[in-house]
């Protein structure tokens, strides 16, 4: 593929050229000029697209149906050497529509088991080799969408807004074709939010929320300050069905830096010292959310985020869900505080195993040995914080929501609203009662204590 910085200069970017010098052209011309552009432009990155993305892709599918139907022709073989009459004619039949359509059908009732078991494995195989397409096209597509912005933007300055339109519509068209899942995953009854198709599919009106639509647990999206975002299916609450993006780790000490430098806001150290990639702490709700409003507006004039794409923190049932409880009655959050007792972020089972997660253990103890309680015969190796990442992540690839720190919620604890809620327990939690994932630790919004962080999340726009 052609890389970005060596495309082909178009004619309004040519060296000391400025809109008061460049008089309008006609319609007809104007679009000729961009079109002919475009199109010469546009030929090299398809067949980047082509060579890098699609040709790997149609590759993998070819061996992908060969295989299913030598394993079809083997079960036809082995059911018709066996006198087993009723299974040949269903591998026969399956082997038939196969040959027909290039695909497997949805399941139905009326499949067997075997056959059952083969196409939930082709499936899971077309599923991997479209999640590589897509993460080969959002790559090519970072690039190729930068310099068509960086053009729009020109043509735009200048007064020639039909060109600029053009362009735009160039880009939308684009990232729609480009970061759309294939249709052979729902005609094989395979969409799921996560894989076959993003819970947000690329619209019309947001090029970056296309591009942020295709992050992946094992593909994240990355941002300006190295944090990496995983999508969270979102089945509940306010936000259900939405797309929703969660930070892998705490925010770190490195990044809250950066917005403390940039707007001078004090930050409160503690009292134990902490490296860049440890969790920060000291941070109430305002510096939280301060902290978000200052990266969306970053990374807005970065150009890395859509104009309805927002940093913010989760709300209570985002982050319900994201450490995998499931429905809980109440209709606050202090409410819902406590109420499932047996699921913990580490699964199910009091106390947890060495090293799943941050809590006060055995190390806590040397440091303190004149303390209160603490998970007596627990190691996780910190006395304080630890590096975010330190422990294995849960299924969604998040890591510490399970200790290290409280994290910041958007809710208010109870209909006062006069208390804030964190979730997850921290460093210095050693109870049963604060460790199970259903908590919700009542805290006053202007607090600043040592065992309180974040989590950020991005909402990605769905229009």
């Amino acid at each position: 593929m052609v890389a970005a910085a060596s495309l082909c200069v178009a004619p309004w970017q040519a060296k000391g050229q400025t809109a008061a010098a460049t008089p309008a052209p006609a319609a007809a011309a104007a679009k000729s000029e961009v079109g002919k552009w475009l199109t010469q432009v546009d030929e090299a990155q398809q067949d980047g697209l082509r060579k890098q993305a699609l040709k790997p892709f149609e590759d993998g599918l070819a061996d992908l149906r060969k295989r299913y139907l030598a394993m079809l022709d083997e079960a036809i073989a082995k059911t018709s050497a066996a006198n087993q009459l009723d299974e040949a004619l269903l591998w026969r039949a399956e082997r038939q529509a196969f040959d027909h359509t290039q695909n497997v059908a949805a399941d139905d009732s009326g499949a067997s088991a075997g056959i059952h078991a083969l196409r939930t494995n082709f499936r899971l195989q077309l599923q991997k080799l479209d999640q590589e397409r897509l993460a080969k096209a959002r790559t090519l597509l970072g690039g190729y969408d930068a310099v068509l912005e960086k053009n729009q933007t020109l043509l735009t300055e200048r007064g020639r807004l039909d060109d600029a339109l053009l362009l735009k519509s160039k880009r939308e068209e684009i990232a729609i074709a480009w970061l759309s899942p294939s249709p052979l995953l729902a005609a094989a009854g395979a969409g799921t939010p996560d894989t076959a198709k993003p819970a947000t599919a690329p619209t019309a009106s947001n090029i970056k929320s296309a591009l942020l639509g295709a992050a992946t647990k094992e593909d994240p999206y990355v941002n300006s300050l190295g944090m990496k975002f995983v999508p969270v299916p979102i089945n509940r609450g306010p936000t259900a069905g939405r797309r929703v993006l969660f930070c892998v780790w705490d925010t770190r000490v490195q990044d809250f830096d950066a917005f403390a430098h940039e707007t001078k806001r004090d930050e409160p150290k503690p009292n134990f010292e902490q490296e860049p990639t440890h969790p920060v702490v000291n941070i109430n709700l305002d510096d939280a959310k301060g902290f978000c409003a200052w990266l969306t507006e970053q990374e807005r004039k970065a150009g890395k985020l859509g104009l309805n794409d927002v940093y913010r923190l989760p709300n209570d049932e985002e982050w319900s869900t994201a450490v995998g409880l499931p429905p809980e009655p109440g209709s606050s959050p202090g409410e819902r505080s406590g109420k499932n007792n047996a699921e913990f972020p580490w699964g199910h089972g009091f106390p947890p195993k060495t090293n799943e997660g941050n809590y006060r253990d055995e190390a806590w103890h040397a440091k303190n040995p004149g303390g209160p309680q603490w998970l007596k015969g627990y190691t996780d190796g910190f006395v304080n914080t630890s590096p975010v990442g330190t422990y294995p992540p849960n299924r969604f690839g998040l890591f510490d929501m399970g200790g290290n720190v409280w994290q910041w919620c958007e809710d208010w604890y109870d209909a006062s609203h006069q208390s804030g809620i964190g979730r997850g327990g921290s460093w210095d939690t050693h109870d049963l009662d604060f460790m199970v994932s259903s908590k919700r630790n009542r805290q006053a919004t202007a607090q600043r204590d040592a065992t309180h962080g974040f989590r950020c999340v991005l909402a990605v726009a769905t229009h």
